[in-house]
């Protein structure tokens, strides 16, 4: 690099060539580089101009050198310039500057592609096309945001102006006029859900107060003041508590003298004349009472006051939702099992068959025989037993037995308390060959060597 820097303080090389090509190589094609080049610089300066770039980048690619012609060598080694420098980032490229100018070709229209430059023009002139048409101007988002602004400040209160004569104007809701002030000041009442057609202003109804209330729920607690409902007739049918309602508020509003006017606005015509004060006093009450007054007619002693009915809870009992009940099939029984006899008889004829059941015995000391071993199980179960010794297929230091003992003493002999320490046993398995077809002759011979020649070798 010392000898190719110029400038000590900046990464500047000196080479009209790489100079060119540098500053070309984001303008144009690598064809036309590859062909401007070929005809404006020689070979020797091309050659050069590759030793000296390989030299100026670090890089792990592996400079080639090119055999052949001429034309053929130069267009090889210009296209491994433009090669490097495109793949090599910007930063570890040095500056090449160019001492001569006048070695630099002109880039004329005989060097340029024009079938190419249309391709791009067109492309452009496409892009804007459509940037024209799908994108909107600064004035069309402006007047968005003031359309989605009013949208916001816009409140329900618009089709009421004309019509707010339910609204208390003396208490703060004057601003429901103002539409920026909607959401701000709202009033201590809410607006009301009522339709422009339907909402008028009845005449004034007559409603009565604490008294109605009170004379009607004194009654139905009471009972009418001897605390049970008096029918007027055996063959009288019970009435329901609707018609009671409606008949007690007739009573009352012919009763009372003093009245208390107030205007109040309704979407739908009265049809009855039920108070909403004594309605809504009757209203737990007439729940009680529906299952009972629909009832048949009970006697004098029966009967029970709306006060003993409502403290029973009704009617109905009720239960609690934790209460569980076990549900369960019942077993099927497995009527294929059988039960073994214990009694002991020995004087007679009528006994169990003595069916055998061969055991492995393994890890016997060479030393022991089977007298020994029979001995050894007849002083411990009190039971004779038949030993066969299994013949290994190599000589070991201990021996096997195959053992037939009773099969209702089974557990017995398969505890490990009966057996010396460091003996092992088991059930005797027969191991069949795969590849070898037994004769019956040849099968009961083969049952003893076959377990220990697969379990012992």
């Amino acid at each position: 690099m010392s000898d190719i820097v110029k400038c000590s303080s900046c990464n500047i090389v000196i080479s009209e060539v790489l100079a060119f090509i540098q500053n070309q190589v984001d303008v144009m094609n690598e064809e036309s580089i590859v062909r401007l080049c070929a005809t404006a610089f020689s070979c020797d300066e091309i050659v050069t101009a590759k030793d000296l770039l390989y030299q100026s980048v670090q890089t792990k690619e592996k400079k080639v050198k090119r055999k052949g012609k001429s034309e053929v060598k130069v267009q090889r080694d210009l296209e491994d310039i433009i090669s490097l420098i495109k793949c090599t980032a910007a930063e570890c490229i040095p500056i090449f500057v160019a001492r001569e100018l006048r070695k630099l070709p002109p880039v004329t229209f005989d060097h340029i592609d024009v079938t190419r430059l249309l391709k791009d023009i067109i492309t452009v002139k496409t892009q804007i096309e459509a940037i024209r048409e799908e994108y909107a101007t600064v004035e069309q988002v402006n007047k968005l945001n003031m359309e989605l602004i009013n949208l916001k400040q816009a409140s329900l209160v618009d089709g009421y102006r004309q019509e707010n004569n339910f609204v208390n104007t003396n208490r703060g809701t004057r601003n429901l006029l103002r539409l920026d002030n909607f959401d701000l000041n709202s009033g201590p009442i809410g607006i009301m859900n009522l339709s422009k057609e339907s909402s008028h202003t009845p005449e004034p109804l007559n409603i009565r107060t604490a008294d109605c209330k009170m004379s009607l729920t004194d009654k139905l607690a009471q009972g009418h003041g001897n605390g049970v409902i008096s029918m007027s007739s055996s063959h009288a049918k019970p009435r329901s508590p609707s018609v009671l309602v409606e008949h007690e508020s007739t009573s009352c509003q012919e009763d009372q003298s003093k009245r208390v006017e107030a205007p109040t606005a309704v979407s739908s015509p009265v049809t009855k004349n039920i108070l909403p004060a004594c309605a809504h006093a009757v209203a737990s009450a007439s729940r009680v009472t529906g299952a009972s007054l629909s009832a048949e007619p009970m006697s004098n002693n029966e009967r029970r006051t709306y006060l003993q009915i409502a403290q029973d809870g009704g009617k109905f009992k009720t239960y609690k939702d934790e209460e569980w009940n076990i549900v369960q099939s019942k077993r099927l029984k497995n009527r294929f099992i059988g039960t073994q006899g214990k009694a002991k008889y020995t004087s007679g004829k009528f006994k169990a068959a003595e069916s055998k059941i061969p055991l492995f015995v393994n890890n016997v000391d060479s030393e022991s025989s089977v007298k020994d071993i029979a001995d050894y199980i007849l002083s411990k179960t009190s039971v004779v037993v038949q030993l066969t010794e299994i013949k290994m297929k190599r000589q070991r230091d201990y021996k096997a037995f195959k053992i037939f003992v009773p099969r209702h003493k089974l557990e017995i002999f398969l505890d490990e308390q009966l057996w010396p320490e460091g003996i092992t046993f088991r059930r005797f398995i027969n191991f069949k060959e795969r590849n070898m077809q037994h004769s019956p002759s040849s099968l009961g011979d083969n049952k003893v060597n076959t377990e220990a020649n697969d379990k012992i070798d």
